[in-house]
C-alpha cells in the first residue's frame, strides 16, 4: 500500500468509526430515551447501510492494489475490478448524500411550525432528491454498454458526467447552506435571549456543517474528464467521503443531548440560558408532532428534557 493508498484507508476507517458510533448512539436515544424514532432517523439509518457499502469498496480497492497507484503501474485485470468497484462507489455517494441531507431536512422540520418555513424545507428536499435521482441514473449510464466503465468496448460520456457533477455539487452546496440559514429566520424573532438562539441555533445547523467538504470537492471535480489518474490523484475520492462522513456524524451528534443530559448533567451546567432553549425545541417539536398537550407531557423528554 503506498501513500495514496494508505491516506485514503485512514479517512475511511475514521469516518466508519465516527459515522457508526454517532448513528448507534442517536437510534439509542431516540428508541430508548424519548421513544421519538422517527423518518430522519430511519434515513440515517440508510444512509449509514450505503455509507459502508461504499467504505468496503474502497477498502477492497485499497487492497487490491488499485486505488492509490497510476493505471499505468497496475495489472489490467486488477485494473477492471478496481473501476467497477469505483462504478459502484460513485452510486453508493449519489445515494448516500442524498438520503442525509433529507435525514437533516427531516430533523428540521422536527422544530418548524410556522408553514412558510415548512414549505421552504419541502422545496428543498424536492429538489435535491429529483436530482440525486437524475445524477444517480446518469452516472449509471454515462457509458454505453455501462461496461464499457471499465474497459470493455463503448464510448463514454466524460464531459456530460462533469458537468452535471458539478451541477449537483452546486446544488447540494446550496441546499447546505440554505439549511444553515433558515434556522437563523426561525430563531431570530423568538422572544429569547442572545445566548439562546445561538445555542438553537446550533442545534438545528449543526447537521449542514457538511457543505466545508462539499465546497473543497468543487477542486477536484475536473479529475473525472481524465479517468486515467482518477485511482491515483485521491482528491475528489476523499472530499466526496468526508463530505458525508462528516454530515451524518454531525447531523446524528445533534441529537444526543438527552444521553449527555443522562450521563453528565448537561442541563444543570449550562444554566438557565439553555433551559429556555431546550423549552423551546421540546414545544415547538411536540405543537408539530404532538397537537395534544396531555400527551406532549408524557413525551417532553424526546429532545432532551431529562433531568
Amino acid at each position: 500500500m503506498n501513500s495514496h493508498g494508505s491516506q485514503l484507508a485512514a479517512v475511511v476507517i475514521c469516518f466508519l468509526v465516527f459515522t457508526v458510533t454517532t448513528v448507534a448512539l442517536r437510534c439509542y436515544v431516540r428508541v430508548r430515551l424519548t421513544g421519538g424514532f422517527g423518518g430522519d432517523d430511519a434515513l440515517s439509518v440508510a444512509s449509514l447501510i450505503v455509507f459502508v457499502l461504499g467504505s468496503a469498496c474502497l477498502l477492497a480497492g485499497i487492497g487490491i492494489g488499485g486505488f492509490g497507484h497510476r493505471w499505468m503501474d497496475i495489472p489490467q485485470p486488477t485494473l477492471v475490478q478496481a473501476l467497477k468497484l469505483f462504478f459502484i462507489y460513485e452510486a453508493t455517494y449519489v445515494i448516500a448524500t442524498c438520503l442525509v441531507k433529507l435525514s437533516i431536512g427531516l430533523f428540521l422540520l422536527r422544530f418548524t411550525v410556522e408553514r412558510k418555513y415548512t414549505w421552504t424545507l419541502y422545496i428543498i428536499l424536492a429538489i435535491l432528491l429529483c436530482f440525486s435521482i437524475f445524477l444517480l441514473f446518469f452516472a449509471i449510464f454515462q457509458c454505453k454498454p455501462v461496461s464499457a466503465f471499465w474497459g470493455n468496448p463503448g464510448t463514454c460520456n466524460r464531459t456530460g458526467t462533469v458537468k452535471v457533477t458539478y451541477a449537483h455539487s452546486a446544488i447540494i452546496s446550496a441546499s447546505d447552506w440554505a439549511l444553515v440559514i433558515l434556522p437563523i429566520f426561525i430563531v431570530s424573532h423568538l422572544n429569547l435571549g442572545f445566548r439562546t438562539k445561538v445555542y438553537v441555533g446550533i442545534i438545528l445547523t449543526l447537521g449542514s456543517c457538511a457543505s466545508i467538504a462539499t465546497l473543497t470537492r468543487f477542486a477536484y471535480i475536473h479529475d473525472l474528464i481524465d479517468p486515467s489518474n482518477l485511482l491515483f490523484n485521491m482528491g475528489l475520492i476523499i472530499t466526496s467521503h468526508f463530505e458525508i462522513g462528516l454530515a451524518l456524524t454531525a447531523s446524528s451528534a445533534a441529537t444526543l443531548r438527552p444521553l449527555l443530559v443522562r450521563l453528565r448533567g448537561v442541563l444543570a451546567s449550562h444554566g438557565q440560558s439553555q433551559d429556555s432553549a431546550q423549552r423551546y425545541l421540546n414545544e415547538s417539536e411536540n405543537a408539530r408532532r404532538y397537537p395534544s398537550r396531555e400527551l406532549a407531557g408524557e413525551i417532553d423528554i424526546e429532545v432532551g428534557g431529562l433531568n
